[in-house]
C-alpha cells in the first residue's frame, strides 16, 4: 500500500519492486533443493551430508527469524509515514527495513557458505569454484530479458549421457563455457545492482528519463550472456562426436530459441499423416518425401529467423523500456509491435504450401483427421464471412523473453 502511494499504478509498482529487488529480499538465497548441488559437485559422504542438512536447518531458521523482524519493522514504518506527503521522505522510510533485510540476508547466506566449506576435504575444496559457478547458474540464469539467455548448456550436455571418451573430448570446451558464462552472469548482476540507486531515484522523483537511461544500461549485459550461449552452442557441437552433434545442437537451439525452433503445427501434421492407417506404402513414401523437403526448407527459414531475432531482440527490449517510461509519464503511446511478424508469416506460407500438397494426396476424411489440418490450409490474414479476422494473433501475455511477444503471437505458434 505504501509503495502504491508513491509509484501509483500496478505496473509501476511491479517495476519499482523489480528495481529495488523486493522479490529477492523476500525469499532465501538458498533452498533445500540446492543441497543436491553441494552433494553432486563436491561428492559429499554421508556424514558430510548430515552436517550440511543441519547447517541448512540453522540457515532456514535464521532466515525465518529475519522475516519476522522485517514484518515488525514494516509495522513500525506504517506509523511513521501516515500523513506524510513528501514522496522522497516516504521512500526513504520504506527502503530502510528493506535495506536492513537485504544486509541480513546476505550475511546469513555468506555464513552458510563459509560453514559449508569447513566440512570439506582439501580435494573437495579444489572443486569449490566449479560448484560456485554451478550455483550461480542455478540462481541467476533465468534473470533474462532476451531469447537465448536463460539456457545452461551444461544441462544439455548432461542430458546426452555421454560415454567416458565423449566426455573427455568435450570437457575442455565445457569447462571454458562455465568460466565464460559465469563472468557474463557476474557482469549482468553487477550492472543491475549498480543502477538500483538511479532507478529508486527515478521512482521517487518521477524522473522517467532517468528510468529509461538506467534500464537501457542493462541491455548490453543481457546480450553478453546470450552471446556466450550462442558461441558455445557452436563450439560444443564441434567438440562432440558425430553421433551426438545433431541431438545436442537441435535440443540446445530449441531450448534457447523456442519461438523459432519448437515443432511447428505442420511438422506435427506430417508426423500424424505418415502414421495414418489405410494408406498405401507408395502414399506413405510420398508423404515422407514431402516431409523431408519441408524440413529442409524450414531449416533455412529458421536460420534466417534466428539471425533476425538476434538482431532485433535487443532493439525490441529498448522499445519496451521506452514504452514503459512513456506510460509512467502518462503519455499516450502505442505498444511496440512484433518485429518478426512478417518473417513468421512467410514461414507460415511455406508450411501452407506443403499442407496443400498433403491435402491433394489424401482423401477428405483422411486429411480432416490430421491435427489442425483445415485450419492450416487457411491464410491467417484472411477474413471470414463475418468480416472478423479468421486468426486472432494478438492475445498473448507473457514476460518470458523466449516466448512469443505479448502483442503479436505468430500464427504458427498457436496450438
Amino acid at each position: 500500500v505504501a509503495v502504491g502511494s508513491i509509484v501509483g499504478a500496478d505496473q509501476a509498482q511491479a517495476q519499482f519492486g523489480q528495481a529495488v529487488g523486493f522479490n529477492e529480499m523476500m525469499r532465501p538465497k538458498f533452498m533445500r533443493r540446492d543441497l543436491v548441488l553441494f552433494e553432486e559437485y563436491l561428492s559429499l559422504d554421508e556424514a558430510q551430508k548430515d552436517v550440511l542438512k543441519a547447517l541448512y536447518d540453522d540457515y532456514e531458521s535464521s532466515f525465518k527469524a529475519g522475516q519476522d523482524r522485517f514484518k515488525d519493522r514494516m509495522a513500525e514504518m506504517k506509523s511513521q509515514i501516515d500523513n506524510v506527503q513528501d514522496k522522497k521522505r516516504i521512500l526513504s522510510v520504506i527502503l530502510t527495513p528493506f535495506s536492513q533485510l537485504a544486509t541480513e540476508n546476505e550475511a546469513m547466506a555468506k555464513q552458510f557458505m563459509d560453514d559449508a566449506q569447513l566440512i570439506l576435504t582439501p580435494d573437495q575444496m579444489n572443486e569449490w569454484p566449479k560448484f560456485e559457478r554451478a550455483m550461480r547458474r542455478e540462481k541467476e540464469i533465468n534473470d533474462s530479458e532476451l531469447a537465448g539467455e536463460n539456457i545452461d548448456l551444461c544441462v544439455h550436455i548432461r542430458m546426452l549421457n555421454l560415454d567416458a571418451e565423449s566426455k573427455r573430448m568435450v570437457e575442455p570446451v565445457l569447462d571454458q563455457y562455465e568460466i565464460d558464462l559465469d563472468q557474463a552472469l557476474i557482469n549482468r548482476s553487477k550492472a543491475v545492482l549498480d543502477t538500483r540507486p538511479d532507478l529508486i531515484k527515478a521512482f521517487s522523483q518521477d524522473d522517467w528519463d532517468l528510468y529509461e537511461r538506467s534500464r537501457e544500461k542493462h541491455i548490453s549485459y543481457h546480450v553478453q550472456v546470450r552471446d556466450v550461449n550462442d558461441r558455445y552452442i557452436d563450439l560444443l557441437t564441434n567438440a562432440l562426436p558425430a553421433s551426438y552433434k545433431d541431438q545436442f545442437r537441435e535440443g540446445a537451439l530449441e531450448a534457447a530459441y523456442p519461438r523459432v525452433y519448437r515443432e511447428t503445427p505442420v511438422q506435427r501434421l506430417f508426423n500424424a499423416a505418415e502414421k495414418l492407417d489405410g494408406i498405401s506404402d507408395d502414399m506413405r513414401s510420398q508423404l515422407s518425401a514431402l516431409d523431408q523437403l519441408y524440413r529442409g526448407e524450414l531449416r533455412t527459414k529458421n536460420e534466417t529467423l534466428l539471425a533476425k531475432l538476434r538482431d532485433t531482440d535487443p532493439k525490441d527490449l529498448k522499445d519496451r523500456i521506452i514504452y514503459e517510461a512513456d506510460r509512467f509519464k502518462n503519455e499516450t503511446t502505442q505498444r511496440p509491435g512484433d518485429s518478426l511478424r512478417d518473417a513468421f508469416l512467410e514461414r507460415d506460407d511455406l508450411g501452407r504450401r506443403y499442407v496443400e500438397q498433403v491435402h491433394k494426396l489424401l482423401t477428405p476424411e483422411q486429411f480432416a483427421s490430421l491435427p489442425g489440418a483445415n485450419r492450416l490450409l487457411k491464410d491467417p490474414s484472411a477474413d471470414d464471412s463475418s468480416g472478423q479476422q479468421k486468426y486472432d494473433s494478438n492475445k498473448v501475455e507473457s514476460k518470458d523473453p523466449n516466448s512469443t511477444p505479448r502483442s503479436n503471437k505468430t500464427p504458427d505458434a498457436a496450438k
